[in-house]
């Protein structure tokens, strides 16, 4: 694809003096990590690319009770980690391994998916069952917001703010996670995604963070089918109850890819399926 409307290519080399151009350039600027946003981009690009391949942030750390990873990170670079391989019994690495093509993966980064929000994206929903933090730059510093509070005030933050890393709690062994993706191939759209997060505490679910994207609008917490789990014990009943109420109660439509009973449909297949891998994990 040939790019189109670009002025200017910035290539800073501190985090400081990106968010300082970012500012200075306003909305005629966009960031580039990895690109990929920018290639695939049915619009012409903005005036002004801010390139953040001087700066060093690809890195995966173990650090305060949290992973930390760089926001240039592709998400090969991170699935491949060995920090990753012990996470969650290695159910977030598994259903990263079945998002995209190795290509793609290798273009992909962690920092330049939360920013795209794009409403298909795996990673967002994965992030935000996660409870994943979103650590920024901008000209007044440093912040840190967990991905909901990114998200909810989302086209003021990026106009201020550079995405500089993303933490994830490092969870101990009474939390399993477990993803479901429907997609008609490898290189296709998702049509839909669902991630569930839980604490189990003497055979019953705790803590409950259950994500639904790609309905089609962006990845939402839904917080109906986390207070339905909370207090129930893993099993094939509650697999077939949590089937019929996130089958009823989720937030998603149609669209000319998907009608919006058939997404309905496939939320509830998922939902039977998570519980169920749950309940095996427990």
């Amino acid at each position: 694809m040939k790019l189109t409307g670009v002025e200017k290519c910035l290539f800073p080399g501190t985090l400081e003096e990106a968010a300082e151009l970012l500012e200075h350039e306003g909305d005629n600027a966009a960031v580039v990590g990895g690109g990929l946003g920018i290639i695939t981009a049915r619009e012409s690009a903005p005036g002004t690319l801010i390139f953040l391949e001087k700066i060093p942030l690809k890195y995966i750390k173990k650090e305060q009770n949290h992973l930390k990873v760089g926001a240039r990170t592709s998400l090969s670079e991170f699935m491949n980690s060995p920090v990753l391989e012990k996470y969650l019994s290695g159910k977030v690495r598994s259903a990263m391994e079945g998002i995209s093509t190795h290509l793609i993966r290798n273009q992909i980064t962690l920092g330049g998916a939360v920013a795209g929000r794009a409403p298909y994206s795996d990673i967002v929903t994965l992030l935000m069952a996660l409870r994943a933090k979103v650590v920024l730059r901008g000209q007044a510093g440093q912040k840190i917001l967990s991905i909901d509070e990114y998200y909810g005030d989302f086209q003021d933050i990026r106009r201020q703010y550079i995405i500089e890393e993303i933490q994830l709690p490092e969870y101990e062994g009474d939390f399993a996670f477990a993803m479901e993706r429907f997609t008609r191939n490898a290189t296709d759209i998702t049509l839909l995604n669902m991630a569930v997060l839980v604490k189990i505490e003497i055979g019953k679910v705790e803590e409950a963070s259950v994500t639904v994207g790609s309905r089609p609008e962006p990845a939402y917490r839904f917080p109906e089918g986390e207070e339905f789990l909370k207090g129930k014990a893993l099993s094939e009943d509650l697999a077939r109850l949590f089937e019929d109420f996130v089958r009823e109660k989720v937030d998603v439509r149609g669209d000319f890819r998907i009608s919006e009973d058939y997404r309905r449909h496939v939320s509830g297949v998922f939902a039977r399926r998570i519980v169920e891998s749950l309940g095996g994990a427990s």
